[in-house]
């Protein structure tokens, strides 16, 4: 054998060698996961079964093969296929005595889920209002990685979704002052919130049909979503998209495709999507689009462009105190104040891409959930006249029978949009009946939980800490009559049949409590009750779900229904209403 061909063989035989050994490394690594992976089950499940010894009540029927999943299975088909997972947190305390062992006292404080391998730890959900507030706000453990996954789905890395401690805290400080009444109440003056509503009403006033006759179906959340929308676009970046007039934009197209498509914890069930360079590439494309859109009205706040420019006058009117403070104000502050405004400071490093991941959390968080919540209160508002007429009693006795002037009065003063108690009933009430996400915290080995009633340890090592947001909206031991729609009960007094002691106060946590509670829940309040003002007493509505069955052919009957109503939050991101809430509307004056 000539030498060249004997070194040809003796590389060819090193070649497959290698070969062999990179199959056998990865073959290894695989067995060695799947081992990993079925030790923690048995972990997880061996866990439960000592949880049960000791006395500490669990969902019956737990198995040791399936945990609960055959449970939660179970639970669900009472409600329909599309309906949200809110909903088995919310069965399991309204019904709690025939999913509960017997002789189980009362329904349990902390609801504890064992749903491996769908989930890699089982999860713990604080079925009592002090306990959710000692987690949420008092003990403060940190956000768990399947927020800051959901985070940075969203923004990116660098989000108050991301941050805990010191950081979160120095963020939270800069820009509280965007979020405080007195800020807000002077965007109202200020006009914009105003404009947007009025545009919001207008829309709705073009879909009616002629004098005293319904106009066509259509869906009411994408109304909603645009009006959101370009409302916390105007608060964080002082401008409006125009997503009511000439959108939709590259903005709330992506952002809506990662809520529908993309905001989703990582677990078993969608990791064949994760591991898709198909969908993680249009990932990426949709994300770099975003920025592309939001750059611009980024950089013409920064100081650069204010001296590049020679915009001297923008910067005083930054510096006067009654214009209303925006987010991208806030967070340029620390530059200005660090280096000098208008002096040719230079940006740190990777600034501008911070402040395009806060903003992507701020655009989506700010209207994505308020946009849910303004269509559920137009479907519960329509389905109860009663309430309807409070609502438009009340109007008239603070801003005058003339819906025309709203808007002017507003202007003028805004401070009567909190002049409103029982608009603000409603309000709270929607927020009660569909709330869209609790509090998610990892549980550190550092971590400790005594009940504050008996001081006794709570379980929480190993566990997802979620607080009972879903829960205790609907827990029948502290709201009369929890599955019905009662603004009423947030008026009434001791002794009333629908009155919840002052002790459940924190029983309501739409927004959650404490430093990392929502930033922007006074301007999500504000916004509902601005729609319902301008609105109510121009338009009459009804939710028309039975007309587009009707047009497809089908039967209303044949809908499932949650608590009676076929409009319910179904299983798609934070939970909107049933097709968008079919809506017709007609006009109540000319």
């Amino acid at each position: 054998m000539a030498p060249s061909e004997l070194v040809s063989e003796w590389t060819g035989i090193a070649s497959l060698a290698t070969w062999q050994t990179a199959v056998k490394a990865v073959v290894f690594f695989l067995v060695a996961r799947c081992v990993q992976f079925l030790v923690e089950g048995v972990r997880i499940r061996a866990k439960f079964r000592r949880m049960q010894a000791d006395g500490i009540p669990i969902p019956s029927n737990h198995s040791l093969l399936f945990g609960h999943l055959l449970v939660m299975r179970n639970i669900m088909k009472a409600y329909p296929a599309d309906g949200h997972s809110n909903y088995l947190v919310k069965e399991l305390v309204l019904n709690w005595r025939d999913h509960f062992p017997a002789g189980t006292a009362s329904c349990p404080k902390v609801l504890y889920l064992d749903i491996w391998p769908m989930e890699s730890q089982p999860i713990a959900v604080f079925n009592d209002p002090m306990l959710s507030q000692a987690l949420a706000a008092d003990r403060f453990p940190p956000r768990h990685e399947r927020v800051k996954f959901l985070g940075r789905a969203v923004a990116g890395p660098n989000q108050l979704f991301e941050w805990d401690g010191a950081h979160h805290r120095l963020w939270r400080t800069r820009l509280n002052p965007g979020f405080s009444m007195r800020n807000l109440l002077a965007l109202v003056a200020r006009g914009r919130l105003v404009d947007e509503t009025e545009i919001f009403r207008d829309r709705l006033r073009k879909l009616c049909g002629a004098p005293g006759h319904w106009g066509a179906v259509f869906e009411m959340l994408p109304l909603t979503i645009d009006l959101t929308f370009d409302i916390i676009c105007g608060a964080a970046l002082d401008y409006s998209p125009g997503e009511q007039t000439s959108g939709p934009t590259v903005l709330q197209q992506g952002l809506r495709t990662i809520a529908t498509e993309y905001f989703s914890i990582a677990s078993l069930a969608n990791l064949h999507q994760r591991l898709n360079p198909l969908w993680n590439w249009r990932f990426y494309q949709i994300h770099k689009s975003m920025s592309r859109e939001l750059l611009p009205h980024i950089e013409r706040h920064l100081p650069s462009a204010a001296a590049s420019n020679g915009n001297a006058g923008s910067a005083d009117e930054k510096k006067n105190p009654l214009r209303p403070k925006t987010i991208i104000d806030l967070t340029v502050k620390e530059i200005e104040e660090q280096q000098g405004a208008g002096k040719g400071a230079k940006i740190p490093d990777g600034f501008v891409d911070d402040i395009i991941g806060l903003m992507k959390l701020f655009i989506f968080a700010g209207h994505d959930t308020t946009a849910i919540n303004l269509s559920f209160a137009f479907h519960f508002i329509q389905r109860n006249p009663a309430v309807l007429a409070k609502l438009k009693e009340e109007h008239d006795a603070v801003f005058g029978p003339d819906t025309a002037a709203v808007g002017e009065t507003l202007r003028q003063s805004p401070q009567l949009i909190n002049a409103m108690p029982y608009t603000t009933a409603v309000v709270k009430e929607t927020l009660r009946m569909c709330p869209v996400a609790p509090s998610v915290r990892d549980s550190p080995a550092s971590f400790v939980l005594r009940d504050p009633e008996t001081n006794q340890l709570v379980p929480t090592q190993g566990f997802v800490l979620v607080t009972g947001v879903m829960s205790l909206h609907t827990h029948p031991d502290i709201w009369p009559r929890p599955t019905e729609f009662l603004p009423e009960r947030w008026l009434a007094q001791e002794g009333d049949e629908l009155y919840s002691k002052a002790a459940t106060k924190y029983a309501w946590r739409p927004f959650e409590w404490g430093a990392m509670s929502c930033i922007g829940q006074e301007l999500a309040m504000i916004e509902m009750k601005m729609a319902l003002l301008f609105v109510l007493r121009e338009v009459e509505f009804r939710t028309a779900l039975d007309v587009l069955d009707e047009q497809k052919g089908k039967d209303i009957k044949d809908r499932p229904t949650v608590w009676g109503d076929a409009i319910y939050q179904t299983d798609v991101g934070l939970g909107p209403p049933v097709a968008g809430l079919p809506t017709q509307v007609r006009l109540l004056k000319t």
